[in-house]
């Protein structure tokens, strides 16, 4: 008689364990996927691969600006929130005509000697 393979002749490793995290994130990180990109394919959180990458020796790039060819890259927008006045168009930092003129307002109730709340009151009849 003939053996039967059974379905459990296989055994996956977990992912969960310090070694097994650093093999299969560094090989993704290594090939340009973000953080943000191997925690959402594999289901491991950002601050586990970063402690296996650290325990390892694994260098990481430079936060959000460097691609895996190691060159910057241009149409990065910086990381944060966009200063009020400004906003981005094609990767370059441009002035919003709009909020130009609503600080221009600011400004100019401020030189009258106007409090905050009364300049937040004008720009709210705005």
């Amino acid at each position: 008689m003939g053996t039967i393979p059974l379905a459990h002749d296989f055994i996956e490793l977990s992912l969960r364990t310090q070694g097994r995290i650093f093999e299969v994130c560094s090989e993704l990180y290594s090939n340009g996927l973000s953080l943000r990109d191997i925690e959402e394919r594999t289901g491991i959180s950002k601050t586990a691969i970063l402690t296996s990458f650290k325990e390892e020796g694994f260098t990481t790039r430079d936060k959000l600006t460097t691609l895996a060819n190691g060159k910057r890259d241009q149409k990065f927008k910086g990381a944060g929130v966009t200063r009020y006045g400004f906003a981005y168009l094609d990767g370059k930092l441009i002035v919003d005509p709009k909020e130009q003129l609503v600080i221009r307002k600011i400004l100019k109730l401020h030189k009258e000697g106007r409090s905050s709340n009364a300049i937040a009151k004008e720009l709210k009849v705005m």
